[in-house]
């Protein structure tokens, strides 16, 4: 079963001011893992968020996090936000 991943206008936005570097690396490793394996590796976060998923990756010593949700009845990660570690959660409060 491979899951399809969704990517709203406002996560791309995240994308794009990524280094090159690191939008090669979400592409071509981490989002064809979330396809396969949406949970592995992953981590569930907790109180108000619960029900999203995290999934840490370093590029260049530089930590970044992608935080999605998953719908098992319809094969899909939706993706909610894309960045560094720092700060994500404050953006992630603003955004939900």
């Amino acid at each position: 079963m491979k899951y399809h991943i969704l990517t709203p206008n406002t996560v791309k936005r995240d994308i794009r001011k990524l280094s090159r570097k690191t939008q090669e690396y979400l592409l071509n490793a981490v989002f064809p893992l979330l396809e396969e394996y949406p949970r592995t590796k992953s981590e569930r976060l907790t109180g108000k968020f619960s029900s999203m998923w995290k999934y840490k990756f370093t590029v260049d010593a530089v930590s970044y996090r992608v935080l999605y949700e998953i719908v098992d009845e319809r094969l899909i990660i939706s993706l909610v936000l894309v960045g560094t570690r720092e700060n994500i959660y404050k953006e992630l409060k603003r955004r939900k």
